[in-house]
């Protein structure tokens, strides 16, 4: 069995829990990358047949692997690994902040600015009191 697809389930469910606790960024990057890795790896693991349903064409099936990789847009490959790089640097240095701003309010007891989205987010207390 192929390592990709247990790590997709595995991090499909840790992004489960990490909805529970509140982190939507952490679900957002772990639902992602799980499904992902889970689709590549149930297409590169030998009991779901699909490398053995090409059988020797090899250019096909890389061709195929490469369709799924790049959703289809073959000419577009260039953009999008320049555009998938940036959002991937954005997205670590946001997960960098993120994990920064934790570890100082549980070592050293302050906080960074991470924004106010109190106008697009309601507490449930807050909702409940204002319907009544």
């Amino acid at each position: 069995m192929c390592a990709d697809l247990p790590r997709g389930i595995g991090m499909v469910i840790s992004a489960q829990w990490e909805l529970v606790l509140g982190n939507t960024y952490a679900y957002t990057v772990l639902s992602a990358f799980g499904f992902f890795y889970g689709g590549f790896g149930a297409i590169i693991t030998p009991f779901f047949g699909v490398t053995a349903s090409y059988g020797s064409d090899t250019a096909q099936y890389n061709n195929a692997l490469g369709f799924f990789v790049l959703n289809g847009h073959s000419s577009a490959g260039v953009a999008l690994k320049k555009a998938g790089g940036a959002f991937a640097f954005m997205s670590g240095m946001l997960g960098y902040y993120t994990v920064g701003n934790l570890m100082c309010q549980q070592a050293m007891f302050f906080s960074f600015p991470m924004g106010d989205t109190s106008r697009f987010f309601h507490r449930k207390a807050a909702v409940a009191v204002a319907k009544k």
